[in-house]
């Protein structure tokens, strides 16, 4: 079975989540990339086998009805198929690789067969009787840095937390956004205003050595992993 363009999209959009998986995805890539070579390709399959680890079926995660029964209901999509395979297009074109699959993603909306009868549409600049706290990472490879920052603004009581870091999400990256977050729902306190949160740990702190050990464990595909049992 080939491993395809996208295949390889897709495996480095889910690495970029956590910073924590970027060594192994550097690994992943070089050997990768040492495959195309023939010359090297017997050497760097053996190593292949060696890091991989075929323990069967994972168990069944409901990660896609989840995905869509909160993206399908809360906004409201088109109904034709055409309109996402344009929308797909002008995302390909504003973010090269990785802005096409998030609207795939979504098509499934097209025929979605929930229906929520009380969502909330707007507007969403009244005043709020507590603050909003909005946090942000400003290298969220899932939901743009830029996003939380209009968000707390068209907010009638926003305040941001920006962490100064990568990543989805800011949980458990940094202890100091961490006890922001953990203050404002215990007592309804938000941080100043302008306050950033560094990130406890930074990417490829970890030894390569032990990040070549390792690579192998979740970010190769399934694809690949069956043409190497071939």
């Amino acid at each position: 079975m080939p491993f395809t363009y996208a295949d390889l999209v897709s495996i480095t959009l889910g690495a970029m989540y956590s910073p924590s998986s970027w060594p192994d995805l550097a690994v992943f890539l070089q050997e990768l990339d040492t495959l195309t070579s023939p010359a090297r390709a017997a050497a760097s399959l053996r190593g292949l086998r060696q890091h991989l680890r075929l323990n069967g079926r994972a168990p069944y995660e409901q990660v896609l009805e989840g995905f869509a029964g909160v993206w399908c209901l809360d906004p409201i999509n088109p109904d034709h198929p055409s309109a996402w395979a344009r929308a797909a297009h002008r995302a390909d074109r504003r973010d090269p690789y990785f802005g096409r699959p998030w609207i795939w993603f979504g098509s499934i909306c097209a025929q979605w067969p929930g229906h929520d009868s009380d969502r909330y549409l707007g507007p969403f600049n009244r005043r709020t009787a507590n603050t909003v706290l909005v946090v942000g990472t400003r290298n969220d490879p899932a939901t743009r840095y830029q996003d939380a920052v209009s968000t707390s603004r068209l907010l009638g009581r926003g305040r941001l937390l920006t962490v100064a870091g990568s990543g989805h999400t800011s949980l458990f990256l940094s202890s100091c956004a961490d006890a922001h977050v953990s203050r404002y729902l215990l007592t309804g306190r938000v941080p100043p205003d302008g306050t950033v949160c560094q990130v406890d740990e930074v990417p490829f702190a970890e030894p390569a050595a032990t990040a070549q050990a390792s690579a192998h464990a979740y970010l190769m595909p399934s694809a690949l992993a069956q043409a190497q049992r071939d």
